[in-house]
């Protein structure tokens, strides 16, 4: 998890928004590679592991594990071991050079979220695109380039400042009803949500175009005081 990128991230269980705090255990360059990440408000950690933040499970002041409010309840979805374990790093130009269109990337900077097996375009939109990405719920083991990835795992949330993202990619396995409401809620006004086009559109986005495949939909939200985030 990219150091800069902390400032971004959100506590999901239900009280007033409040930044995290880290505690780092190993740093390598500018990334987290283990730690955990504090609540100051409910006093929450959320373990940081290969650089990726676990949202699913919290350790309370007391120091039992337990699941946040927002993840209580969700189990994984049938098929999903077996979908990580087939993952391939191989991204597909073709697929990379429509999403950078769709998400109207055309100049450098701000946050990507990249949900599940869209992670495999991270090196491409980080390298040929320079914005930061932000990899949900992406297969087991991943590295792109050889990095820790800056990279969360949680189960019906994105746990992101309102207007801390520029534009979210999500795949049918990241493209559950809460997530895309989530992901709404986290867009920047003006900022981009793709998603399968079987899925139903959250609120706090207008469509503006869509084809067999996908649709791609505007945030109407508000935005936040923009973080700065330095490449490495």
């Amino acid at each position: 998890m990219h150091i800069e990128l902390v400032d971004s991230l959100r506590c999901p269980h239900p009280h007033e928004d409040t930044w995290l705090v880290a505690s780092v255990t190993r740093f390598e360059g500018r990334d987290i590679v283990e730690g955990s990440l504090g609540c100051p408000v409910c006093r929450r950690q959320y373990a940081v592991r290969e650089g990726e933040v676990d949202f699913t499970v919290s350790v309370a002041p007391g120091g039992d594990a337990l699941p946040p409010a927002a993840a209580a309840g969700t189990a994984a979805r049938p098929g999903e071991t077996q979908q990580a374990a087939a993952f391939t790093l191989v991204p597909d130009e073709e697929v990379f050079l429509r999403a950078r269109a769709l998400l109207a990337l055309g100049e450098p900077g701000g946050i990507v979220l990249l949900g599940g097996a869209h992670a495999r375009n991270a090196d491409a939109f980080e390298d040929e695109v320079q914005v930061t990405t932000l990899l949900l719920n992406a297969p087991a083991g991943l590295r792109p380039s050889g990095r820790y990835p800056s990279a969360m795992r949680a189960t019906d949330t994105v746990p992101v400042a309102g207007g801390g993202l520029r534009g979210a990619w999500l795949d049918r396995d990241t493209a559950t009803p809460a997530i895309m409401a989530a992901a709404a809620r986290a867009l920047r006004r003006g900022g981009r949500l793709v998603a399968p086009v079987e899925v139903m559109l959250p609120a706090g986005v207008r469509e503006l175009a869509r084809d067999r495949r996908e649709w791609v939909a505007e945030g109407e939200g508000g935005m936040s005081a923009p973080v700065a985030i330095r490449r490495r």
